[in-house]
């Protein structure tokens, strides 16, 4: 096992650390509600908020700051108020009381929570495909069950301390294994969806979005935040899942990084991606007004999503056809066609 850590030293360092990260979680979710409700200066209409998302991540706050408020009284029973002869310790120890329950299920059902938002992204990526979602979905419907089990036995833990029982801890393992391993495929196949854009688009002689604002193409930008935001889910994770196996008291120190982590990760990805495109947009939208551009297919406005792929609408003696997207059909060919073609945006759903 190691050195071990006292179990009241990690108790109170994780409501110090989870605090201070809840801080940070906290700003960027104000933002984020902001992102996803406004629209420039008007709030957004009921059919233009992306519901999912808003559910998600407002569920996922409500359980970070019941997490927070939770531990942070848990350490007032035990080191003011506790007349246990066994002192912090003996509070903590209490498996099956209802504050160490509450508290389990907080950790568990967040994790679940932000694991379900990475695979509602990536299904509207693959365009509602389920065969790409479909493993990460398996191992999501088994971090549930494992969940619920881990619940279930702590209610009927007699024993003192989670490490003394043989029958929760490979559940525990066996969610966070879980859960980290939705992180990687998910990054993976969100990222690799992404690229296949990218290339189609430069076979097909689209140009990308570039300025000398943004020398990098937003492409090449939503790589490299949702890369960052999987790292810090995953580093957080795999650092849960080992502190775990070794049975080590600062596993609670750990699941109190990981929620607010899990939520900053995703509140910067709707925060940057939203921030970067509309200023993006404004400055294209600016120099096509200048350059006497025709503007005709874009938005009014600016919106609130990322440009991820392209649409091209042929029009043919009065009847309009659509292509399928670019990056499965559009073909210099294409391109070349005597007729009339304008294109409009495929916007990836964030915020």
């Amino acid at each position: 096992m190691g050195h071990q850590v006292p179990l009241a030293l990690s108790r109170l360092c994780a409501v110090f650390t989870e605090c201070i990260l809840y801080g940070f979680y906290a700003i960027t979710f104000a933002y984020t509600l902001q992102a996803l409700l406004f629209s420039k200066f008007r709030p957004k209409r009921i059919y233009e908020v992306n519901k999912p998302v808003l559910i998600g991540t407002t569920s996922l706050f409500f359980i970070v700051t019941g997490d927070v408020a939770l531990n942070f009284y848990r350490s007032l029973l035990a080191f003011i108020f506790s007349q246990d002869p066994g002192g912090a310790e003996a509070e903590y120890n209490n498996v099956s009381g209802w504050l160490n329950i509450t508290e389990t299920a907080f950790v568990l059902f967040g994790t679940l929570i932000s694991n379900w938002i990475l695979l509602h992204r990536l299904w509207i990526l693959w365009h509602r495909g389920w065969k790409w979602i479909s493993a990460p979905s398996v191992l999501w419907i088994g971090s549930l069950f494992c969940s619920i089990r881990i619940i279930v036995l702590e209610a009927s833990f007699s024993g003192p301390g989670v490490f003394n029982s043989s029958d929760i801890l490979p559940y525990g393992a066996g969610f966070w294994a879980a859960s980290i391993l939705i992180n990687i495929s998910t990054t993976v196949l969100t990222v690799y969806r992404i690229w296949l854009v990218e290339e189609s688009n430069k076979k097909s002689g689209l140009q990308p979005v570039e300025i000398d604002e943004f020398p990098r193409t937003t492409v090449h930008f939503l790589i490299c935040i949702i890369v960052e935001s999987g790292l810090l889910n995953t580093i957080s994770a795999v650092a849960t899942f080992v502190t775990y196996i070794i049975k080590n008291n600062s596993v609670y120190i750990m699941t109190a990084i990981e929620l607010p982590v899990a939520g900053l990760a995703c509140n910067l990805i709707i925060l940057r991606a939203n921030r970067r495109t509309k200023r993006l947009l404004r400055v294209k939208m600016k120099q096509a007004t200048s350059g006497g551009s025709d503007l005709t297919g874009f938005p009014i406005g600016v919106p609130d999503t990322i440009p991820l792929s392209i649409h091209t609408v042929s029009e043919r003696a009065g009847a309009s056809t659509t292509d399928a997207t670019v990056s499965e059909s559009l073909t210099r060919s294409d391109l070349g066609h005597s007729s009339r073609s304008r294109s409009r945006i495929e916007e990836l759903p964030y915020p």
